[in-house]
């Protein structure tokens, strides 16, 4: 104690480099007995020592060190502080990725104090620099953050807007758990404040992340309730895309009957409001189905009503396919 005290009188006369010296030798006393707090105390010392020398490589060090330390004994107001400065810092030497990455932990710790407004402000700035320098990852991260940080401030909306682009930048990059992390939120938000066609959305996006994972029953289960949900408030085109979905799911996991089940209402449904493109995938779906069980009669005949349509809409590609399989329906 008493050595930091003289550390600071050095420092506050501007004999920069005896404070240095103190503080260091401070920090090296409290790391062997194990004084947590008056080594962090001596790291922020250091902190402010070097950069009263624009000694910023070193200043941001011992930032960052004092923030480790103060966050790992629980002392967050001291977290802020030095974050702070760390940010600073990282601001004044043009080095945006770690001022974002200082914001987000400035963020963390506002949070773990119930700050939520500030938090919220650190997280947006620094998912604005991640996407400045085109950290993608960092950027969902530091939205995924800020949506956290409006749910628990009950702002419903600029939380579902958030996990929404985290979700669309973690869907981009291929980070497929952090998609199912940010889509869970969502649709809970969404569920919760009665958002009936947000809340199905977002189980569609769900079930499209879990079957990128080949995890087809938890895809089923977000495809099935996003119907009902669909169906309930008469969004047909979205019901038949679900069942699409769910036919889809069940016929990964060679779940036959099921997923002929759902192709057909799916395509009975695009049939009724004349999503031409869309019924004739789900019959080109139906005989693929049929054709994986060696059933050739009834897959040709769904090779040949999606040709037709597909020919008639002017499709090539999926008239060229459905041709093939129609005159070849056996599994090769």
């Amino acid at each position: 104690m008493c050595l930091h005290y003289l550390g600071e009188v050095y420092r506050l006369q501007s004999k920069y480099d005896e404070a240095i010296t103190i503080y260091n030798t401070e920090q090296e006393i409290c790391a062997r007995i194990g004084r947590e707090e008056g080594c962090a105390n001596a790291f922020y010392g250091l902190g402010e020592a070097y950069r009263c020398q624009l000694q910023y490589d070193q200043a941001a060090s011992s930032y960052n060190e004092a923030n480790k330390i103060y966050a790992r004994i629980g002392h967050d107001e001291d977290c802020v502080k030095a974050l702070k400065c760390l940010q600073q810092i990282y601001a004044l030497t043009g080095q945006p990725e770690g001022g974002a990455n200082a914001l987000c932990c400035l963020g963390k710790a506002y949070c773990r104090q119930s700050k939520y407004d500030q938090a919220a402000s650190c997280y947006s700035e620094a998912q604005e620099l991640f996407a400045r320098i085109g950290r993608d990852e960092c950027c969902a991260n530091a939205l995924y953050s800020l949506g956290e940080a409006y749910r628990c401030q009950l702002q419903y909306d600029q939380a579902a807007s958030s996990y929404s682009e985290a979700n669309k930048i973690y869907a981009r990059i291929g980070q497929e758990e952090d998609c199912v992390k940010a889509l869970k939120c969502l649709q809970q938000i969404c569920a919760l404040t009665g958002q009936h066609e947000g809340w199905a959305n977002a189980l569609c996006c769900l079930g499209e992340a879990y079957c990128r994972q080949s995890k087809y029953d938890q895809a089923a289960s977000c495809y099935s309730t996003a119907q009902r949900v669909y169906a309930r408030i008469g969004l047909e085109e979205d019901c038949a895309n679900a069942l699409y979905g769910l036919g889809k799911s069940y016929h990964w996991e060679s779940k036959y009957d099921e997923a002929a089940g759902s192709y057909s209402k799916a395509e009975s449904i695009y049939s009724r409001i004349g999503l031409d493109e869309h019924r004739a995938n789900a019959l080109y779906s139906l005989g693929l189905v049929y054709r994986e069980q060696s059933d050739n009669i009834q897959a040709r005949s769904f090779f040949s009503r999606a040709e037709n349509i597909y020919g008639r809409i002017g499709h090539k590609k999926g008239e060229g396919l459905a041709r093939f399989f129609a005159s070849r329906p056996s599994r090769l």
